[in-house]
């Protein structure tokens, strides 16, 4: 159990990057996405009944139960009538983050933190959404001693009984004594790299596979399911191109995954894992390292169909520019940026099905374009990509070593101007424009001092009076 130490020094962590106030924690991860985690979770794969047990927990005492990575996002939930309903609203849902730095003090987080168990009572809560409810937790190891993941039971504070803290501690350790020889399962699925040089592997092995192929894979993984005149549309655009050619191909790549590809919509049946999906979703939580270290190279770089047009556009000039502004906001504050807490569920658009803009109605033809336009016009960026901390700021600024091959934040290059590896990339920016503090802050400021100064002058009168 936490002890109130413990609490307090949780506490001086949050207060400078958390609002008490949030209503949510963070969902940063796709259904589809989550799903896949948990199955290759060695948790899971465990095999000692563990969802069984908590489903049966959770509804007797009418509590919610989760578990998660070793990120603290949660990778499978069942709950109580009324508490799965409280639940989702603070977005105690699979894929939302409760680490500490994303939900602020709570028993999944200390645990993680700790790798030990933790209880987090009511009003001991960072975050005001959740200072009602009682948190029991403990972490899982490996047999390296690595924490895996978090068991959690959680309730309202009126319903708050010692058997929950001791139920989770012992189906953490009945998990660790049947863990799999092997925590890294065989890879399983689809994974395409469409960034940079483009590759597909399925179950582990490399696909051969033509540039039409990769393209209408990459079609459907990014622009989800779709009938043969949407296909058609997303990647030939206004080129004439017969069905059946079309269809021919489609044979070839479901024979290639097993029959892993439907029809009528044709669409992807086996797990998918795109490295542009990949890449949004650490946009989206504020990881900008990983978001550098990703962006390997223009997406489908020799490609002209509209579909990978559209994508293109979006990180090569958005995505820079994003970077770009939240390393230089963050410069200017000293402050690294971090995700903020917000309303479970409320994503930017993702892949994986997601978010498809431009494409024509369903069981309708795609509009022809005009004569004199090649291809269709470019979709806009997704929210999140055309303002906010990336707006306006210049893509060019965005440091680029030709030797290594990738783009670096402005934070990771020496004074001298060279990359980790000690490459030259770019002159040290002796004139780069300062910080100039708004007008409006001023205003508050001046008007803060005359309030306070008539409060004064009330306060002397009532003292003389």
């Amino acid at each position: 159990m936490a002890t109130a130490p413990e609490i307090d020094d949780s506490w001086s962590r949050c207060r400078p990057v958390i609002d008490a106030s949030s209503a949510a924690a963070p969902v940063d991860a796709e259904p589809d996405e989550v799903e896949e985690r948990w199955a290759a979770s060695p948790i899971r794969r465990s095999e000692v009944g563990l969802e069984e047990r908590l489903t049966q927990a959770a509804d007797a005492g009418d509590l919610v139960a989760a578990v998660t990575d070793e990120e603290g996002r949660i990778l499978w939930s069942a709950g109580g009538r009324s508490m799965r309903r409280t639940a989702e609203t603070v977005g105690f849902v699979p894929g939302g983050r409760w680490d500490e730095s994303s939900a602020g003090t709570n028993a999944l987080g200390l645990a993680l933190r700790w790798g030990r168990p933790a209880s987090v009572f009511s009003a001991e809560h960072w975050c005001d959404a959740v200072r009602d409810w009682v948190c029991w937790s403990a972490p899982v190891h490996d047999r390296a001693g690595r924490p895996i993941g978090v068991i959690d039971l959680s309730g309202r504070w009126d319903r708050a009984t010692p058997l929950a803290e001791v139920a989770v501690g012992t189906l953490a350790r009945l998990v660790e004594e049947h863990l799999p020889d092997d925590d890294t399962p065989e890879p399983s699925g689809l994974r395409l790299r469409l960034l940079g040089h483009a590759e597909a592997t399925f179950d582990g092995q490399p696909l051969a596979l033509g540039p039409r192929q990769m393209e209408l894979l990459a079609a459907l993984a990014l622009e989800g399911p779709s009938t043969l005149d949407e296909l058609r549309w997303h990647v030939y655009g206004d080129r004439p191109i017969s069905p059946t050619t079309i269809k021919a191909e489609m044979s070839h790549l479901r024979q290639l995954l097993g029959g892993g590809i439907g029809s009528r919509p044709y669409r992807l049946t086996v797990p998918v894992e795109v490295d542009v999906t990949t890449l949004r979703s650490e946009l989206r939580s504020g990881d900008l390292g990983r978001v550098t270290a990703g962006y390997s190279g223009s997406l489908l770089v020799d490609s002209e169909a509209p579909f990978a047009d559209d994508h293109r556009h979006v990180f090569d000039v958005a995505l820079p520019r994003i970077v770009v502004g939240a390393w230089s906001n963050a410069g200017a504050a000293g402050l690294r940026p971090r995700p903020s807490v917000r309303r479970g569920g409320a994503r930017a658009g993702g892949g994986g099905g997601s978010g498809r803009l431009g494409r024509p109605p369903r069981g309708r033809r795609p509009p022809q374009p005009h004569p004199t336009r090649l291809r269709p016009p470019q979709r806009r960026a997704e929210p999140g990509f055309e303002t906010g901390m990336g707006a306006g700021v210049d893509s060019a600024a965005m440091p680029w070593c030709d030797d290594c091959d990738r783009f670096y934040t402005p934070s990771t290059l020496t004074e001298e101007g060279k990359c980790p590896d000690g490459h030259h990339v770019a002159d040290p920016d002796e004139n780069a424009p300062s910080t100039k503090i708004p007008w409006h802050f001023w205003l508050m400021v001046i008007a803060l001092a005359i309030y306070l100064g008539w409060r004064l002058i009330q306060g002397i009168e009532w003292l003389l009076s």
